[in-house]
């Protein structure tokens, strides 16, 4: 069972659901129930050590965000190998960011996270999770559509529209990522 305290998706609209899981997708992430070996486990220590790494640990909200970001990517079928690659490649952008991000509130920090994650995602990924279904389950009580649209911009010029890290930066924190 989910102990995160998101809106649980239901969007059997998306492109990438609609194609890639059947339509009782929705009650699969209520319960998360994956009956494949240790997936929830590798899921949630996967989200704990990016959490840990990010510098989210001391809220168990921004932790369940980051595992329910987790969660519906292996809802969607991602391969738990990828994200972890995009995962790596979203802390090795937020540690650039440091300065900047090392002064907001947990909360916003978390949500940084989190736009990081959807950066990197779409980025390596060609078939991604529309902004829609992120906005929808992890931003919607945060703020407004256009908030997000104008931090993600403003991110991506953090980055000066460079959205990849070092090959070796990147391994490091997939290593790190896998060192549970």
């Amino acid at each position: 069972s989910s102990d995160i305290d998101v809106d649980v998706p239901s969007y059997p609209d998306s492109p990438v659901v609609r194609a890639t899981r059947p339509p009782e997708a929705a009650a699969a992430f209520l319960t998360y129930e994956y009956h494949s070996g240790d997936r929830e486990m590798e899921c949630a220590m996967l989200a704990f050590q990016f959490a840990k790494e990010a510098g989210l640990v001391s809220s168990v909200r921004s932790s369940g965000l980051v595992r329910g970001v987790v969660k519906l990517l292996h809802l969607c079928r991602f391969d738990t190998e990828d994200v972890r690659t995009w995962m790596a490649l979203a802390l090795a952008n937020i540690k650039k960011q440091h300065a900047v991000v090392s002064v907001m509130s947990d909360q916003e920090k978390c949500m940084v996270c989190i736009l990081h994650i959807y950066l990197a995602h779409s980025y390596l990924s060609d078939d991604y999770v529309p902004m829609s279904a992120f906005y929808k389950h992890f931003f919607k009580a945060y703020c407004t559509t256009r908030c997000v649209r104008l931090a993600l911009i403003k991110l991506w010029s953090l980055q000066d529209y460079k959205l990849g890290a070092p090959e070796d930066e990147v391994a490091d924190y997939v290593k790190l990522l896998s060192g549970w």
